[in-house]
Protein backbone atom coordinates (compact mmCIF):
# COMPACT_ATOMS: atom_id res chain seq x y z
CA UNK A 1 0.00 0.00 0.00
CA UNK A 2 2.68 2.44 0.86
CA UNK A 3 4.86 1.44 -1.87
CA UNK A 4 1.68 1.75 -4.09
CA UNK A 5 0.59 5.59 -2.70
CA UNK A 6 3.88 7.06 -1.54
CA UNK A 7 6.56 5.63 -3.26
CA UNK A 8 5.96 4.66 -6.87
CA UNK A 9 4.28 8.30 -7.25
CA UNK A 10 7.37 10.02 -5.95
CA UNK A 11 9.66 8.07 -8.17
CA UNK A 12 7.41 9.11 -11.09
CA UNK A 13 7.39 12.77 -10.18
CA UNK A 14 11.49 12.15 -9.96
CA UNK A 15 12.18 10.23 -13.03
CA UNK A 16 9.41 12.52 -15.31
CA UNK A 17 7.36 9.37 -16.00
CA UNK A 18 4.49 11.50 -13.58
CA UNK A 19 4.37 14.56 -15.93
CA UNK A 20 4.76 12.02 -19.61
CA UNK A 21 1.99 9.92 -18.49
CA UNK A 22 -0.11 13.22 -17.62
CA UNK A 23 0.83 15.27 -20.71
CA UNK A 24 0.20 12.37 -22.62
CA UNK A 25 -3.60 12.16 -21.38
CA UNK A 26 -4.12 15.71 -21.67
CA UNK A 27 -3.08 16.09 -24.97
CA UNK A 28 -4.88 12.30 -25.90
CA UNK A 29 -8.14 13.52 -24.09
CA UNK A 30 -8.03 16.74 -26.19
CA UNK A 31 -7.61 14.90 -29.30
CA UNK A 32 -10.90 13.18 -28.17
CA UNK A 33 -12.16 15.31 -27.28
CA UNK A 34 -12.01 18.13 -30.54
CA UNK A 35 -13.13 14.64 -32.30
CA UNK A 36 -16.25 14.75 -30.49
CA UNK A 37 -17.17 18.18 -30.44
CA UNK A 38 -16.36 18.93 -33.75
CA UNK A 39 -18.80 16.65 -35.33
CA UNK A 40 -21.26 17.39 -32.92
CA UNK A 41 -21.07 20.79 -34.09
CA UNK A 42 -21.45 19.67 -37.53
CA UNK A 43 -24.57 18.33 -37.12
CA UNK A 44 -25.99 20.73 -34.51
CA UNK A 45 -25.23 23.48 -36.80
CA UNK A 46 -27.55 22.41 -38.85
CA UNK A 47 -30.90 22.43 -36.54
CA UNK A 48 -33.06 25.14 -34.42
CA UNK A 49 -33.44 28.39 -34.70
CA UNK A 50 -29.89 29.79 -35.80
CA UNK A 51 -29.16 26.57 -37.49
CA UNK A 52 -28.44 26.50 -41.48
CA UNK A 53 -31.99 25.16 -42.31
CA UNK A 54 -33.83 27.93 -41.03
CA UNK A 55 -31.91 30.09 -42.86
CA UNK A 56 -33.09 28.95 -46.00
CA UNK A 57 -36.39 30.13 -45.81
CA UNK A 58 -37.92 32.61 -48.35
CA UNK A 59 -35.05 32.53 -50.25
CA UNK A 60 -35.15 32.49 -54.32
CA UNK A 61 -33.90 29.28 -55.63
CA UNK A 62 -30.65 29.78 -57.20
CA UNK A 63 -29.37 31.09 -54.46
CA UNK A 64 -30.54 28.16 -52.61
CA UNK A 65 -28.95 25.73 -54.79
CA UNK A 66 -25.86 28.02 -54.34
CA UNK A 67 -25.75 27.88 -50.78
CA UNK A 68 -27.47 24.38 -50.40
CA UNK A 69 -24.03 23.69 -52.63
CA UNK A 70 -22.07 25.50 -50.46
CA UNK A 71 -23.84 23.59 -47.21
CA UNK A 72 -22.56 20.14 -48.70
CA UNK A 73 -19.34 21.34 -49.45
CA UNK A 74 -18.40 22.66 -46.00
CA UNK A 75 -19.99 19.67 -44.23
CA UNK A 76 -17.09 17.84 -45.88
CA UNK A 77 -14.30 20.70 -45.41
CA UNK A 78 -15.53 20.50 -41.81
CA UNK A 79 -15.03 16.88 -41.08
CA UNK A 80 -11.55 17.10 -42.90
CA UNK A 81 -11.10 19.76 -40.42
CA UNK A 82 -11.95 18.06 -37.25
CA UNK A 83 -9.87 15.12 -38.61
CA UNK A 84 -6.43 16.85 -39.29
CA UNK A 85 -6.54 18.33 -35.77
CA UNK A 86 -7.31 15.39 -34.03
CA UNK A 87 -4.56 13.53 -35.65
CA UNK A 88 -2.49 16.45 -34.57
CA UNK A 89 -3.06 16.33 -31.16
CA UNK A 90 -3.50 12.30 -31.53
CA UNK A 91 0.41 12.02 -33.33
CA UNK A 92 1.82 14.56 -30.58
CA UNK A 93 0.14 12.77 -27.63
CA UNK A 94 2.07 9.48 -28.50
CA UNK A 95 5.44 11.59 -28.60
CA UNK A 96 5.33 12.59 -25.23
CA UNK A 97 5.88 8.59 -24.22
CA UNK A 98 8.58 8.67 -26.76
CA UNK A 99 10.88 11.34 -25.75
CA UNK A 100 13.58 11.97 -22.85
CA UNK A 101 12.02 13.46 -19.81
CA UNK A 102 14.14 16.71 -19.51
CA UNK A 103 12.40 18.95 -16.63
CA UNK A 104 8.72 20.58 -17.03
CA UNK A 105 10.32 23.94 -18.57
CA UNK A 106 11.54 22.12 -21.77
CA UNK A 107 7.73 20.48 -22.11
CA UNK A 108 6.90 24.12 -22.28
CA UNK A 109 8.25 24.93 -26.00
CA UNK A 110 6.29 21.73 -27.43
CA UNK A 111 3.00 22.92 -26.08
CA UNK A 112 3.65 26.11 -28.40
CA UNK A 113 4.50 24.19 -31.27
CA UNK A 114 1.81 22.02 -31.07
CA UNK A 115 -0.69 25.61 -30.71
CA UNK A 116 1.27 26.88 -34.34
CA UNK A 117 0.37 23.59 -35.45
CA UNK A 118 -3.24 23.69 -34.58
CA UNK A 119 -3.57 27.44 -36.48
CA UNK A 120 -2.14 26.77 -39.22
CA UNK A 121 -4.56 24.04 -39.35
CA UNK A 122 -7.30 26.52 -38.88
CA UNK A 123 -5.99 29.08 -41.27
CA UNK A 124 -5.51 26.28 -44.10
CA UNK A 125 -8.97 24.71 -43.60
CA UNK A 126 -10.73 28.88 -43.21
CA UNK A 127 -9.31 29.42 -45.90
CA UNK A 128 -10.30 26.71 -48.02
CA UNK A 129 -14.12 27.20 -46.39
CA UNK A 130 -13.77 30.76 -47.96
CA UNK A 131 -12.97 29.41 -51.46
CA UNK A 132 -15.77 27.36 -51.15
CA UNK A 133 -18.59 29.98 -50.61
CA UNK A 134 -16.46 32.19 -53.26
CA UNK A 135 -16.94 29.12 -56.02
CA UNK A 136 -20.69 28.99 -55.29
CA UNK A 137 -21.08 32.67 -54.52
CA UNK A 138 -22.76 31.93 -50.62
CA UNK A 139 -22.04 33.07 -47.50
CA UNK A 140 -20.05 31.37 -45.34
CA UNK A 141 -21.46 33.00 -42.38
CA UNK A 142 -24.45 30.51 -42.64
CA UNK A 143 -23.08 27.56 -42.08
CA UNK A 144 -19.23 27.85 -39.94
CA UNK A 145 -19.82 24.59 -37.18
CA UNK A 146 -16.56 25.31 -36.36
CA UNK A 147 -16.38 28.64 -36.00
CA UNK A 148 -16.19 27.79 -31.70
CA UNK A 149 -13.33 25.61 -32.14
CA UNK A 150 -11.69 27.70 -34.06
CA UNK A 151 -11.69 31.09 -32.12
CA UNK A 152 -10.79 28.43 -29.02
CA UNK A 153 -7.05 27.68 -30.72
CA UNK A 154 -7.17 31.32 -32.40
CA UNK A 155 -6.91 32.50 -28.65
CA UNK A 156 -4.26 30.43 -26.84
CA UNK A 157 -2.04 32.08 -24.90
CA UNK A 158 1.02 33.04 -27.39
CA UNK A 159 -1.22 34.57 -29.41
CA UNK A 160 -2.55 37.01 -26.45
CA UNK A 161 0.84 38.09 -25.71
CA UNK A 162 0.66 42.07 -27.23
CA UNK A 163 3.96 41.51 -29.65
CA UNK A 164 2.53 38.57 -30.69
CA UNK A 165 -1.17 39.85 -31.28
CA UNK A 166 0.07 42.73 -32.95
CA UNK A 167 1.79 41.23 -35.61
CA UNK A 168 -0.65 38.49 -36.16
CA UNK A 169 -2.98 41.08 -36.65
CA UNK A 170 -1.12 43.34 -38.90
CA UNK A 171 -1.09 40.28 -41.45
CA UNK A 172 -3.14 40.30 -44.36
CA UNK A 173 -7.30 38.96 -43.88
CA UNK A 174 -9.18 35.97 -45.67
CA UNK A 175 -11.75 37.58 -47.38
CA UNK A 176 -15.15 36.23 -46.86
CA UNK A 177 -17.01 38.88 -48.26
CA UNK A 178 -19.43 37.74 -51.13
CA UNK A 179 -20.89 40.07 -53.31
CA UNK A 180 -23.12 39.88 -56.36
CA UNK A 181 -21.68 38.62 -59.46
CA UNK A 182 -22.06 40.43 -62.58
CA UNK A 183 -21.19 37.92 -65.29
CA UNK A 184 -18.81 35.37 -66.16
CA UNK A 185 -16.08 37.70 -66.74
CA UNK A 186 -16.44 39.06 -62.93
CA UNK A 187 -16.76 35.81 -61.59
CA UNK A 188 -13.78 34.17 -63.00
CA UNK A 189 -11.74 37.55 -61.84
CA UNK A 190 -13.57 37.17 -58.39
CA UNK A 191 -12.30 33.20 -58.49
CA UNK A 192 -8.82 34.10 -59.26
CA UNK A 193 -7.89 36.98 -57.77
CA UNK A 194 -10.13 38.26 -54.88
CA UNK A 195 -11.53 35.27 -53.75
CA UNK A 196 -11.35 31.55 -54.26
CA UNK A 197 -7.54 30.68 -55.20
CA UNK A 198 -6.30 34.18 -53.66
CA UNK A 199 -7.99 33.04 -50.39
CA UNK A 200 -6.23 29.24 -50.36
CA UNK A 201 -2.61 30.88 -51.60
CA UNK A 202 -3.50 33.31 -48.70
CA UNK A 203 -4.32 30.83 -46.02
CA UNK A 204 -1.40 28.56 -46.54
CA UNK A 205 1.44 32.01 -46.43
CA UNK A 206 -0.56 32.97 -43.00
CA UNK A 207 -0.16 29.23 -42.17
CA UNK A 208 3.18 29.39 -42.82
CA UNK A 209 3.78 32.75 -41.17
CA UNK A 210 2.04 31.54 -38.38
CA UNK A 211 4.08 28.25 -38.06
CA UNK A 212 7.28 30.28 -38.34
CA UNK A 213 6.31 32.38 -35.23
CA UNK A 214 5.34 29.76 -32.86
CA UNK A 215 8.37 28.18 -33.49
CA UNK A 216 10.56 30.69 -33.49
CA UNK A 217 8.98 31.51 -29.88
CA UNK A 218 9.86 28.21 -28.95
CA UNK A 219 13.16 27.71 -29.96
CA UNK A 220 14.50 30.98 -27.96
CA UNK A 221 12.48 30.12 -25.24
CA UNK A 222 14.24 26.69 -25.45
CA UNK A 223 17.63 27.79 -25.94
CA UNK A 224 17.43 30.44 -22.94
CA UNK A 225 16.19 27.41 -20.24
CA UNK A 226 19.26 25.14 -22.12
CA UNK A 227 21.42 28.51 -21.34
CA UNK A 228 20.12 28.98 -17.43
CA UNK A 229 20.62 24.95 -17.05
CA UNK A 230 24.07 25.15 -18.81
CA UNK A 231 22.85 22.21 -21.25
CA UNK A 232 24.62 21.65 -24.66
CA UNK A 233 21.84 22.77 -26.88
CA UNK A 234 23.76 21.68 -30.21
CA UNK A 235 25.55 18.24 -30.34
Amino acid sequence: MYSRFVTNPLNGLDDGSFFKKGFYYIVKLASIGVAIWGFYLIFASMFGDAGYFKSLKGMEIWPLIRSLLFFLSNIVISAMAVMWLTSVLWKRSEEFKEVDYNGVPLIIPRFIKLFGQLVAVVFVTVSVTYASAHIFVANPGVYMPLEDIYKAIMNNPINEIPRVQGFIESLPKLSMNIGEVNGFGHYMNDFFFDGAIWNIVKGLILAFINLAVFYFIAEIFEIVIYFLIRKQLFK
